[in-house]
């Protein structure tokens, strides 16, 4: 039975990119792995080193990344996802509701928000 994969979390990351930056001249993608097997006494490919240190993982370097934070997404529709929210609390007591009059509401709703 192939060992169990073991995720690389995010302050791990974040921690490789900040020793990669720290060092003058960077060192390379095998010393990167050693030092993290080191560090964290687990082993890490050379390719999931350069992965890591890709432009893909730039926000790790931002001072409001949150190592707790399970997975980064990108809010969709904020105006709308308000202004739902807003409806709901201000007839919540009034009127039952169900997925489909939300549903319908949120179609109504965008199709009445100018930025979208």
């Amino acid at each position: 039975m192939p060992p169990k994969r073991i995720p690389i979390i995010a302050e791990q990351k974040a921690v490789l990119r900040a020793h990669h930056r720290s060092q003058y001249p960077p060192p390379d993608y095998k010393e990167l792995s050693n030092w993290f097997q080191q560090q964290y006494n687990r082993p890490i490919a050379r390719s999931s080193v350069s992965e890591i240190l890709s432009s893909r993982y730039d926000y790790l370097d931002q001072s409001k990344f949150q190592p707790s934070t399970k997975r980064r997404r990108v809010k969709k529709w904020p105006e709308l996802k308000t202004a739902l929210i807003q409806w709901v609390r201000a007839i919540e007591d009034k009127v039952t509701l169900t997925g489909d009059l939300l549903k319908l509401k949120e179609e109504f709703s965008f199709e009445r928000i100018p930025s979208y």
